[in-house]
């Protein structure tokens, strides 16, 4: 198990995602994993209190897979409506802070990952969505978004030792994908800036 380097260790992190954060394990971050979870159910989780932003210093989103696949009825809808959703996400975390009467922490978003399962789609539709969502998240976040996608294609491709690649999944993470998966963060966490670690009590 990774551990996080010890300028941030005394920060509380979270990282809230749908089922492909489920088996990340970093010693430090608390993973709130809610497998099936789109945009506006995460959003709804957060306003309830059963996804938990109160009491922590950083909490990443790792959110949008869901949103960006065949199945769901709303996934053809323009990249710009998602990006609102995601406004929605954020605005909650925000409300269950002050409900609360706790500090808001710092909020960042990562990146969907590339999907090997969107190879198949004939037109390349999906990978496209997945791409333009990542563009328009970074517009939206700026220095908030972690980009971890790059790390896992080659060229515009899917890197397919890092995922499951049982026919009935290409979706979620091998134990090399969540290997570098945390390795990413880790890399953030290392360039995480100086100016919001405060000191330790």
């Amino acid at each position: 198990m990774s551990c996080v380097p010890k300028r941030v260790s005394h920060l509380r992190i979270t990282i809230i995602s749908d089922s492909m954060c489920r088996d990340i394990s970093i010693k430090g971050v608390v993973t709130q994993a809610f497998s099936g979870a789109t945009l506006q159910s995460l959003t709804e989780k957060v306003l309830s209190g059963e996804a938990k932003v109160a009491g922590y210093d950083l909490v990443l989103f790792h959110i949008a897979t869901n949103d960006i696949q065949p199945r769901n009825p709303r996934a053809k809808r323009p990249i710009r409506h998602l990006v609102d959703m995601v406004i929605d996400l954020l605005d909650a975390a925000v409300d269950q802070c002050y409900a609360l009467n706790s500090p808001v922490p710092h909020l960042y978003m990562v990146s969907v990952l590339p999907r090997p399962k969107d190879e198949y789609a004939p037109t390349g539709i999906w990978k496209r969505r997945v791409r333009d969502f990542n563009e328009e998240l970074r517009r939206l976040m700026g220095n908030q978004f972690i980009d971890v996608s790059v790390r896992f294609k080659y060229h515009s491709q899917a890197k397919t030792d890092l995922f499951v690649m049982k026919p009935s999944d290409r979706l979620h993470l091998s134990y090399e994908g969540k290997k570098l998966y945390a390795e990413s963060l880790m890399k953030f966490f290392m360039h995480f800036p100086d100016k919001f670690i405060r000191p330790k009590p």
